[in-house]
């Protein structure tokens, strides 16, 4: 079994590799410290990182694409650093290589992404839930979380999802969220992020 096997009715997707952790929960791997809590807390990697490049390079070698799950940016910015040398070694696979989450995305990683081929996969249907609670982790930042309008005005390919069961999974409800990205109180999280309709579907 590898990436792609299978039909139009069933086939296999991805190998994920958790990188890093939650926005919430504040275990994201940042490279600025979270804005809620004590000290000088940066989150975590899920392993060492020698250790999570030799599993995704083994995974690519095998014939999956790689579904690498990167919420922090410091996540984001290594998953690319590897997808680079994985592109080098085995140039870009049938299905592209994702980041699921994308929790913060500078403008250099959304173009390093684009570059790449790489498909980053943003969750807006976090906001009613969770909006709220990843503002008050990552403050200013949250300009730059689950971007949408960003990357695709740099000509990125972004995938609609509601990683289900952790947010609600009805379509039209993420559809609202990726044009209205309203937390639970109403605000708006990242306004400059919003996309029309059109785009959203």
């Amino acid at each position: 079994f590898k990436t792609g096997f299978g039909n139009n009715r069933l086939s296999i997707g991805p190998m994920k590799i958790f990188l890093d952790g939650s926005l919430v929960a504040m275990t994201a791997a940042v490279s600025r410290p979270f804005e809620k809590g004590a000290g000088d807390n940066l989150g975590y990697f899920q392993e060492n990182l020698e250790i999570l490049e030799e599993k995704m390079l083994t995974a690519a070698a095998s014939g999956w694409s790689i579904a690498a799950h990167g919420l922090g940016d410091r996540a984001v910015d290594f998953a690319l650093d590897v997808f680079e040398k994985i592109t080098k070694i085995h140039g870009k696979p049938a299905i592209p290589h994702r980041i699921e989450h994308g929790g913060i995305v500078t403008d250099e990683a959304s173009r390093k992404a684009i570059g790449l081929d790489v498909h980053i996969v943003p969750q807006p249907g976090f906001f009613p839930s969770l909006g709220k609670q990843m503002r008050e982790s990552i403050g200013d930042r949250s300009e730059i979380s689950h971007r949408v309008a960003g990357p695709l005005s740099f000509g990125a390919e972004l995938a609609g999802s509601s990683d289900r069961p952790v947010a609600e999974g009805s379509p039209l409800s993420i559809l609202q969220s990726f044009v209205e990205r309203l937390d639970e109180n109403g605000a708006v999280y990242g306004p400059n992020e919003r996309v029309d309709i059109e785009t959203a579907l």
